[in-house]
C-alpha cells in the first residue's frame, strides 16, 4: 500500500521542475506561520 503512493509521489516529483517544488514549500511554510501569527494574535485579543 505505502509503496504506491511513494511512487506516486516520486513521478509527480519528477515532473515537476525543483523550482516550483521550493517554491510550494516555501509557500505551504509561509500559510502556517501566517495562520500560527493570526491565531496569537486573536488569542492575545481575548
Amino acid at each position: 500500500m505505502g509503496r504506491k503512493w511513494t511512487g506516486i509521489g516520486a513521478g509527480a516529483g519528477a515532473l515537476l521542475p525543483d523550482g516550483l517544488m521550493v517554491a510550494l514549500g516555501l509557500g505551504l511554510i509561509g500559510a502556517i506561520l501566517w495562520g500560527l501569527g493570526q491565531l496569537l494574535n486573536f488569542l492575545t485579543s481575548l
